[in-house]
């Protein structure tokens, strides 16, 4: 399933699906996903000059799981770009630390959050 440029899903969504795409061990779904969530993350930077904040990190957090995607199929160059970049945005924000938190969070399945259920 490619993504639906009718109907722009979030860049977290596009996360999630390309996430799926992985898990099924289809490469060119997750591959398209995760540049779908690239560009998003890409226009929704704030003007050059700015300060790097939150859409930085979110960018990197997409360059991490593509530059992961690329790693897995022997394509070092990619991964390691992606991976320089995602490095750049985390020095930039949140410091180097926060680099190994974003690859230790790609690594474990987060479940979803129950949906609490409230008696009548």
């Amino acid at each position: 399933m490619a993504p639906d440029t009718q109907n722009p899903a979030p860049i977290a969504e596009l996360l999630r699906m390309g996430d799926a795409a992985r898990r099924r061990r289809e490469w060119a779904e997750a591959e398209r996903y995760y540049k779908e969530a690239l560009t998003r993350a890409e226009t929704s930077l704030p003007a050059p000059g700015k300060p790097f904040g939150r859409s930085h990190i979110q960018m990197a957090e997409v360059l991490i799981k593509l530059g992961r995607l690329y790693e897995s199929h022997g394509k070092t160059q990619e991964a390691q770009s992606c991976f320089r970049q995602a490095l750049e945005i985390f020095s930039q924000t949140a410091g180097d630390e926060y680099f190994d938190l974003a690859i230790a969070r790609d690594h474990v399945d987060v479940p979803e959050p129950a949906a609490s259920v409230h008696a009548a």
